[in-house]
């Protein structure tokens, strides 16, 4: 199961254990219906503040989003950005 596969199906078990519709999800956390159904679908990249809606809107804390998922090591795999700009060197 992907990274976004295993957080998609964390939503929707503690959106149902919560009582709610998709549509009630997607107001309490002031979000569209469309961006639950395609997070759900685990076809959408959650953004941190997005991740603390969800999780204030499910009565959890964050990291019940993620409880049991697993990253894969694809993740490391460098993949080509067709918008990539040139990266500033990093200075310590």
């Amino acid at each position: 199961m992907t990274l976004y596969a295993g957080v998609a199906e964390r939503i929707r078990t503690l959106r149902r254990a919560a009582g709610l519709s998709q549509e009630e999800l997607a107001e309490r956390a002031s979000l569209n219906p469309f961006y639950i159904v395609r997070t759900e679908a685990g076809r959408q990249n959650l953004s941190l503040q997005t991740i603390g809606r969800l999780a204030l809107a499910l009565g959890v804390p964050p990291s019940a989003l993620f409880e049991g998922v697993a990253a894969e090591p694809e993740l490391l795999e460098a993949k080509p950005r067709s918008n990539a700009r040139a990266k500033p060197a990093i200075k310590d």
